[in-house]
C-alpha cells in the first residue's frame, strides 16, 4: 500500500519557533517582546535555586533502584525497626551450652566413647535373653576390633571368644550405622520439638547421613516411644471430675471384595437392605472404615487413651456414635480410681451432660 502524500513534506529546512512569542526568526534569548526580559530573569533564578538545593533537573527517567529513597538499604532498615520495634540484643548463651555442643562434636569419629555415652543414657540397653551361639550369656566390655571394622564396636563372648556386634540384643539390632553416627542422630532427634512428629528429611540435612539409614533409626526410636507410652497409659488412673470424649483418627475406604473385612461389609449390606427396603439398587462397591479412639482426662491431670473397635459404615454416612458396649470392651472404664468416701459412683462428663 502506497504511503499517503503529505503537502510540503521534505521542503525547506527545519524551522524553530520562539518559546515566548511563538514567532520564527529568533530564539527566546534574543526575543524583543515585552515579557521576554521577565521570562529570562525567572529562568536564571530557577537555575540558581536548583544548584543551591541540589535538585536534579527532570531527565524523564526514574533512575536506578539504588537511587530511589524507598528502595535503599537504610530506608528498609529504618522501616523494619519502626514496624517491629527496636531490635533486641541476642540472648547471652552460657559457656555450659557451648561446652555441651563441643562435647557432642568431639564424639564424631570416636565409636567407643559414643557407645559409652549411649549406654549411660539408656539407648544401649541389651535384652537379658540375648545369648551367644554357644549358649553363653556373659560378654566382655565393648571394645574395638580393627581387623574386623574401624567404625564398629564389638563384644566378645567369654566362653567361646566369638565376636558380636555391639547392637546385638538391643533395639538397634541389625543397624549398619556406626555408634558415633547413631549418637549424632539421637542428639539431633532429642533436640527436635517433642509436640511434633520428627521429620526424617530435616535430620538428614542436620547430620548429613543417608535417608534410609536415618529412617531406620527414627523408626526404632518412635517404636520405643510408642511402647513406653503404651506402658505408661496402661497404669494411669483418673479420679472424679474427669471428662471423656471420642475422636476419629483416620477414615479410609474398604472395597467390597476385601478379605479382611468380609463380615463387616456383609453387615453393612444387610443394614442397607433393611433401611431402604429395596433390593433393585446396585450394591455399594466400597464402604468407609473409621479408626477411633476414646479418652478420659482430668483438667491439669493425666490423659488416658484407648483404641475403640474399627467401625465400617456406608459411604457418605455420618461418623458412627460410640456405644456403651464398645467403651466396656475397650477397658477404658477400668482406669477409674475408687470413688471418694461417702459416694457410690464417679461422675463422667461427656461433652455437656454428666453421666453416672
Amino acid at each position: 500500500m502506497a504511503r499517503a502524500k503529505v503537502p510540503n513534506r521534505g521542503k525547506g529546512k527545519q524551522s524553530h519557533k520562539c518559546g515566548i512569542c511563538n514567532s520564527r526568526g529568533h530564539r527566546a534569548e534574543t526575543c524583543k517582546h515585552g515579557s521576554a526580559d521577565l521570562v529570562r530573569r525567572l529562568r536564571v533564578k530557577v537555575k540558581e535555586l536548583q544548584k543551591k538545593r541540589g535538585v536534579r533537573p527532570n531527565t524523564g527517567t526514574r533512575g536506578s533502584a539504588a537511587q530511589r529513597p524507598r528502595k535503599s538499604g537504610a530506608y528498609k532498615k529504618a522501616a523494619r525497626a519502626k514496624y517491629t520495634g527496636s531490635p533486641k540484643p541476642p540472648a547471652f548463651r552460657p559457656r555450659t551450652a557451648r561446652a555441651q555442643v563441643l562435647s557432642r562434636r568431639a564424639l564424631v569419629g570416636q565409636p567407643l566413647p559414643a557407645w559409652e555415652r549411649l549406654s549411660t543414657t539408656g539407648f544401649g540397653h541389651r535384652c537379658k535373653h540375648f545369648r551367644c551361639s554357644c549358649g553363653g550369656q556373659s560378654f566382655d566390655a565393648p571394645q574395638l576390633c580393627p581387623h574386623r571394622s574401624d567404625k564398629m564396636v564389638f563384644i566378645r563372648c567369654k566362653a567361646c571368644r566369638a565376636y558380636h556386634n555391639v547392637y546385638c540384643g538391643t533395639a538397634f539390632h541389625g543397624l549398619r550405622a556406626a555408634p558415633d553416627e547413631l549418637h549424632d542422630v539421637v542428639v539431633h532427634y532429642t533436640d527436635l520439638p517433642y509436640k511434633s512428629s520428627p521429620n526424617v528429611d530435616q535430620l538428614v540435612k542436620l547430620t548429613g547421613f543417608g535417608r534410609t539409614q536415618v529412617g531406620h533409626i527414627v523408626s526404632t526410636l518412635l517404636s520405643a516411644e510408642a511402647k513406653a507410652g503404651k506402658d505408661n497409659n496402661s497404669c494411669l488412673k483418673v479420679s472424679e471430675g474427669c471428662e471423656g470424649d471420642a475422636h476419629v483418627l483416620r477414615r479410609t475406604y474398604i472395597g467390597a471384595k476385601n478379605d479382611s473385612f468380609q463380615n463387616e461389609v456383609r453387615a453393612v449390606r444387610d443394614r442397607l437392605k433393611t433401611i431402604v427396603k429395596c433390593k433393585l439398587k446396585p450394591k455399594p462397591t466400597y464402604s468407609s472404615l473409621h479408626v477411633r479412639v476414646a479418652g478420659l482426662a482430668v483438667r491439669g491431670g493425666p490423659l488416658v487413651v484407648q483404641k475403640l473397635g474399627d467401625k465400617l459404615v456406608q459411604t457418605g454416612a455420618v461418623p458412627p456414635p460410640e456405644a456403651k458396649a464398645e467403651l466396656i470392651s475397650s477397658k477404658l472404664l477400668e482406669h477409674f480410681d475408687k470413688p471418694a468416701a461417702g459416694r457410690k459412683f464417679i461422675p463422667l462428663w461427656l461433652d455437656v451432660l454428666p453421666l453416672q
